[in-house]
């Protein structure tokens, strides 16, 4: 619809709607001059709007301007601008895994040489709103490139939690980007499996992720972020930030020295009590108790596996309404409602104990209640 994208792209006006046999579409839009792509997933992507390649802008006619290869290159016309655009397929649709688009090059380092004695050293960013493409931009001027640390973390390295905070520092009140791009190492089709590997290499991008942020007064600022892993062969997190520039924010800074962080397989979770200990007071025999609750947490986070309870098991007096298994994703909870039917008088103490699949199985609750005795008194009055 014309929330385009849903990430503050929009599309009005369509004027033309291109379709794959694999079900990828493409949509133009006259109005909001862009390009979108919709994958057979339904994932919607802006692959070109206005701005061009920065250097040059792209402006649409009322015409159908798009062409789309059989290898999924899109060439777009601006008639009005005078110039033809080509956009490079995403990572995910390329048609093997070791075609390399722009993205995978991203903090490549390239030396440009003007005269043969003189040179730049610049290292390349992601091309603005693009999934595919990256650039270096070689001016005399760019701002300071700033520095990059996972908090608590040395990278690179393997972690089980999800939840990172990355720290970017740099000039005192510069806006910043910090970009994320998840990548994997998919050998199933390059040249005997591939060769020479190093730790945390890869070869195709999976997912990206950019988020803005200005650096506090003291120069720096944490950003919270979570790792992914959306592919077994994927998990490989790797950040990079940027200084905008004061006068065109199109403009960045060279990128930090990246940050790789591998999101290892989620583990089994643990499994929470709300609490040890559950008393029901005074209870008569032959009656049954209020029921008591006792909350189950899966306390694993982002990205963890679910956890089944399989059993539980507790003594006669103490009753547990319903029965297993009962599965709990990552931060749900269940209640386990219980019940109190005193056979003996005096104090009655049992454990329930809990069976799941968590790594701290089984889980042990005392259960406590008193048994008393249920005396009847005639009624004196009826007697007279």
């Amino acid at each position: 619809d014309s929330t385009g994208d849903g990430m503050g792209h929009p599309l009005t006006g369509p004027s033309a709607v291109h379709v794959r046999d694999d079900g990828t579409v493409w949509v133009i839009a006259k109005w909001s001059q862009n390009v979108f792509e919709i994958s057979p997933t339904g994932t919607i992507t802006e692959i070109l709007d206005g701005s061009g390649d920065l250097l040059h802008r792209f402006r649409l006619p009322v015409d159908d301007p798009l062409i789309v290869s059989e290898d999924g290159v899109v060439y777009a016309a601006g008639n009005n601008s005078h110039n033809i655009f080509r956009v490079d397929p995403f990572p995910s649709h390329a048609p093997e895994a070791g075609a390399i688009s722009g993205l995978e090059l991203i903090g490549m380092e390239i030396t440009v040489e003007y005269d043969g004695t003189t040179t730049d050293l610049a290292r390349t960013y992601r091309i603005p709103q693009s999934n595919s493409g990256s650039q270096a931009v070689v001016r005399p001027v760019l701002p300071a490139s700033p520095t990059l640390e996972a908090i608590g973390i040395a990278a690179p390295a393997s972690v089980l939690d999800p939840g990172v905070t990355l720290r970017i520092t740099g000039a005192p009140d510069a806006t910043v980007r910090l970009l994320r791009m998840e990548s994997g190492l998919l050998t199933e089709v390059t040249p005997e499996g591939g060769f020479d590997l190093d730790p945390f290499e890869t070869n195709q991008a999976l997912l990206i992720e950019e988020v803005s942020a200005v650096l506090s007064p003291a120069g720096s600022v944490d950003i919270p972020m979570t790792l992914t892993r959306s592919d077994a062969r994927g998990g490989f997190n790797l950040f990079t930030a940027v200084v905008l520039d004061d006068l065109n924010p199109e403009l960045t800074s060279f990128p930090a020295d990246p940050v790789v962080l591998e999101a290892l397989p989620g583990q089994p979770g643990v499994l929470e009590l709300s609490k040890t200990m559950v008393h029901f007071g005074n209870t008569f025999l032959g009656t049954v108790s209020p029921t008591r609750t006792v909350t189950l947490t899966n306390a694993g986070g982002a990205g963890a596996p679910s956890i089944e309870i399989t059993a539980w098991q507790v003594g006669p007096q103490f009753r547990v309404q319903g029965s297993p298994p009962v599965s709990l994703a990552a931060g749900a909870s269940a209640d386990l409602s219980l019940r109190f039917v005193p056979q003996a008088l005096g104090l009655q103490t049992e454990t329930l104990e809990i069976f799941h699949t968590g790594n701290n199985s089984p889980l042990v609750v005392t259960v406590q209640g008193r048994g008393k005795e249920l005396r009847l008194y005639p009624d004196r009055k009826k007697d007279r």
